[in-house]
């Protein structure tokens, strides 16, 4: 069965507009307005009859992510900041090995135990900075729960670099979905036309699959490993068996790079 693209996003860049250098002040300030969201989300939950306080969070999650935006977009070496007084209160940033591509993400804090994620994607191309802020939470008609990125890789073939991306997104306490997606840079723009895959359908840009820890039938304390996993010295692909009974099995699908594309090579 062909893996669904479960997060689909078109991106539009904003150029950088300015040649500033981000500060100790900038972080200082987006850290500032970050934590209004745990401020609100805890005022939440001692006051939930009140949803005002609901709103407030909602408010605090756009503010940050238009802060966030603003400071990645303009900044020119923020690609290479670290950032570490907002990862250390929980913004996870994560950066390809080429230093090119980063992916800025949190938890909103407006989901149980289904967690609502926004990302900011930021690259380089060129010497200029481009950013957007993905936000699919926020869509009335249709909110998804976003994902948590948490790696970046990249592939080199002929002068095209592609981006190797893993993502969780958190659908309850026992259900969750991993993914990879290929992403590759093509006139300014981070495009999903990196179809470096093959399946027995054709060649994709997306491999993932759902885990749901409740169908599983064996022993909790002996679970598999069940994630997915890249590793950039073999530059192979690691996905688990999933039974159609939702059994995790500890057997494994592997998808080797033959320097083309990645193939399917072994069953373990």
């Amino acid at each position: 069965m062909k893996p669904g693209i479960l997060f689909l996003a078109v991106f539009y860049f904003s150029q950088y507009t300015a040649f500033a250098q981000i500060s100790s002040t900038d972080e200082t300030r987006l850290l500032e307005s970050y934590r209004k969201i745990a401020y609100w989300n805890d005022k939440y939950y001692k006051n939930s009859s009140e949803i005002g306080y609901y709103d407030s969070i909602r408010k605090a999650n756009n503010s940050f992510g238009k802060d966030l935006l603003k400071v990645t977009s303009t900044n020119t070496n923020s690609i290479y900041y670290n950032f570490r007084l907002l990862t250390s209160e929980g913004v996870n940033v994560v950066t390809s090995e080429d230093g090119q591509f980063r992916i800025y993400t949190w938890d909103t804090q407006t989901g149980g135990t289904m967690h609502f994620f926004w990302n900011v994607f930021q690259f380089n191309n060129a010497g200029k900075i481009y950013s957007e802020l993905i936000n699919n939470s926020n869509s009335v008609e249709e909110p998804t729960s976003g994902s948590f990125y948490n790696h970046i890789n990249d592939i080199h073939r002929d002068s095209s670099t592609y981006y190797i991306t893993q993502r969780v997104s958190v659908l309850s306490s026992a259900l969750f979905t991993y993914n990879i997606d290929f992403y590759t840079i093509k006139d300014s723009i981070l495009s999903t036309d990196a179809y470096i895959l093959k399946t027995k359908e054709g060649f994709s840009n997306n491999v993932g699959y759902e885990i749901d820890l409740n169908r599983d039938k064996s022993n909790q304390q002996d679970m598999p490993d069940y994630k997915i996993h890249y590793d950039p010295s073999k530059k192979q692909i690691s996905i688990p068996v999933i039974l159609q009974s939702g059994a995790i099995t500890n057997k494994r699908i592997i998808y080797q790079f033959n320097g083309r594309y990645f193939e399917k090579i072994d069953l373990k």
